[in-house]
């Protein structure tokens, strides 16, 4: 059954998987796909609480986590994908998201997220509309775009050649191949 949205959690020993789940609405629009690499038995005992939330789980040593999306693109039924880290928590409904700024061009859905600084205080990132700054720095949040499966499909998807930006060349190559971004001023 084709899903709205595949939302793909890449982990890897981490304590907070289920506050990331939690942050998930469970809907039959949305599948779950967790892709770990590998972790040990806490971790593992974790996501096997929330067994009955996933639609989608493999457990294998990986290459990382560029390698992790992919393997949750290659088994995503969504039209739309997200991906959203084991220490990360949605702050949106993102069905709504999508409802509100989906149109037949949009590729990407790009907003903004909260991050936490080393002294614990909150700020705001936004995705910059400036589309040029992709040669010079990744001016997308990557932790708040909705990737257009199809975008992934002709496209292409991360170059594992690429260990620590392979979200920025991935952003990169679609902007010069003229996928449409979308920058929103949403939180998500």
């Amino acid at each position: 059954m084709k899903k709205r949205l595949s939302m793909i959690m890449p982990v890897f020993n981490s304590k907070s998987i289920g506050k990331a789940i939690d942050s998930i609405k469970k809907t039959d629009e949305i599948e779950l796909l967790v892709i770990d690499g590998g972790s040990e038995k806490e971790t593992i005992g974790l996501i096997d609480k929330y067994s009955d939330r996933i639609d989608y789980y493999i457990s294998e040593k990986d290459k990382g986590i560029y390698d992790a999306m992919n393997k949750g693109i290659a088994n995503s039924k969504g039209e739309w994908i997200f991906t959203l880290a084991s220490d990360d928590q949605l702050l949106c409904d993102p069905l709504a998201i999508i409802d509100k700024y989906e149109n037949e061009n949009s590729d990407l859905i790009c907003g903004s997220l909260l991050a936490k600084n080393f002294a614990n205080r909150y700020f705001v990132i936004h995705s910059n509309n400036e589309l040029e700054r992709l040669d010079m720095e990744c001016s997308i949040c990557h932790p708040s775009t909705f990737f257009k499966k199809r975008a992934y499909d002709r496209w292409g998807v991360y170059d594992l050649e690429y260990q620590c930006a392979a979200d920025h060349e991935l952003f990169l190559r679609f902007y010069r191949n003229k996928v449409s971004f979308l920058i929103i001023p949403e939180l998500i």
